[in-house]
């Protein structure tokens, strides 16, 4: 008797399915195959491609597609996702600091003596590439002649470290960073040089503002090494809780239209640029700490139209990214921003913006020891002027003004006659202003008058 001959093993789609339906692990480990998969905390898949993970969506429904051919089904698809979520390792988005992830290999930028290159590996987790080469014998002799133009020469090296600290994955020092000056002075320049050096599709482009009232805004940073966002608005910024975890490698809540939220660490950098300070109404340190202050207050008599387009050129961008990372090693040992004359400026203005009530006083007055005031008429004053100078904000509380009025270097709390307030501060108009010698001084030494300017 012949034995009967074995059917052959289906060949092409067909040896993904039996009587049951189809094998399910034998398809997932199949789609693996084709390259390295990871699940992320967003819900989403991710492909390693070219030295870098990225999105995977896309990729992994075509390598499902191609491999099912015409028994493709929607819900096979489903089927195949299902198993590929056990059986992939999870994405978790932590950044990988001590690599910077460039176009021809991954760069250990703090490895002593000098930076070194290796080969990119799939082990390192990136999910951000920067479309340049590392080339130490590069130069970049017009940027560098663009900051002589551009910012003051003590505030160089503070730059270079930016542009270092903005190619490193994480925010270890909490910061973000802010250029601020006149139109025409440099600053978009700037921009358009960090947005090519770290790539497009590493960077996002959401407003200041939008943190604090767009609960969907946060979720587009995921996945990214930087946030830049060029001219926002003066707008004041009524709450400033959801900014400050911007920079706090605080785990973050994304959500997305019609999607489930999740949580993740934002390790990039935000990076705005402002005509002019935006104020707030947080003076905290908690605040102004976090940021980097950049002036621009330079405008180049003539306009050089094609700046832009030579300072992001192949050979310019392998330069700055070069000495940015040799920048970046010195500020990493030493913890802290390159800080000279005009940083320390430009920062006493910020402090002072963010403020109100700083900014009230060296707007409508000065110091002077000599004069005293109700505090009820400096706070109907103070209300008036934050009407004006920032319409739209909440008005601040009567206990929080005279708290931080106490705060105020070289003003005290006295009482004349019976009613409380504060001397030590001159307004250059007023209603009321009671003056005497002392706290202690009698009632009959104590003045009051009534004018628009007081000379004592």
């Amino acid at each position: 008797m012949t034995a009967p001959v074995p059917e052959p093993a289906p060949v092409g789609p067909r040896r993904y399915f039996n009587r049951d339906g189809i094998r399910a692990y034998a398809a997932a480990h199949a789609v693996q195959a084709i390259g390295p998969l990871r699940y992320g905390v967003d819900g989403r898949f991710w492909a390693y491609e070219g030295g870098v993970w990225v999105s995977g969506e896309r990729q992994l429904h075509v390598r499902i597609c191609k491999m099912l051919g015409d028994l493709y089904r929607p819900g096979y698809s489903e089927t195949i996702r299902h198993v590929l979520r056990a059986e992939v390792d999870e994405l978790t988005m932590a950044p990988f600091m001590r690599m910077v992830n460039m176009s021809n290999g991954m760069v250990e930028w703090n490895a002593e003596p000098e930076p070194e290159e290796w080969p990119h590996h799939e082990m390192y987790v990136s999910t951000v590439q920067l479309p340049v080469r590392w080339n130490p014998d590069a130069r970049c002799r017009e940027f560098e002649a663009f900051l002589d133009e551009a910012v003051a020469i003590d505030d160089h090296a503070r730059v270079w470290e930016m542009l270092g600290y903005l190619m490193m994955s994480g925010n270890p020092l909490q910061r973000i960073f802010l250029l601020v000056g006149g139109g025409g002075n440099g600053k978009g320049v700037l921009l358009n040089v960090i947005m090519h050096l770290l790539g497009q599709g590493n960077v996002s482009n959401v407003p200041l503002a939008d943190f604090a009232t767009d609960k969907f805004a946060t979720a587009e940073l995921f996945g990214k090494l930087a946030n830049v966002c060029g001219d926002i608005d003066a707008t004041y910024i009524e709450s400033t809780g959801r900014i400050k975890e911007l920079a706090g490698e605080d785990r973050l809540k994304g959500e997305r239209k019609y999607g489930q939220p999740f949580y993740f660490e934002f390790w990039g950098k935000n990076v705005f640029s402002a005509n002019g300070i935006p104020a707030s109404s947080d003076s905290s340190s908690g605040w102004t700490r976090r940021f980097e202050v950049i002036n621009f207050p330079n405008e180049p008599a003539t306009p050089d139209r094609g700046l832009k387009r030579r300072l992001v050129e192949p050979e310019q961008l392998e330069g700055i990214a070069y000495r940015a990372i040799m920048a970046l090693r010195g500020l990493m040992v030493r913890g802290e921003f390159d800080r000279g004359e005009s940083a320390a400026r430009v920062h006493a203005e910020f402090a002072q913006r963010n403020n109100k009530v700083l900014a009230w006083i060296e707007d409508v007055g000065y110091m002077d020891p000599s004069a005293w005031y109700p505090r009820g008429d400096l706070l109907k004053d103070f209300r008036w002027w934050d009407g004006r100078e920032n319409p739209g904000a909440r008005s601040m509380g009567s206990q929080t003004f005279y708290e931080k009025l106490r705060q105020v270097k070289g003003m005290r709390e006295a009482i004349r006659q019976g009613v409380r307030g504060f001397a030590g501060f001159r307004l250059n108009a007023s209603v009321h202003l009671i003056t005497a010698d002392s706290e202690t001084a009698p009632d009959d030494e104590v003045q009051f008058q009534k004018q628009g300017q007081f000379d004592l």
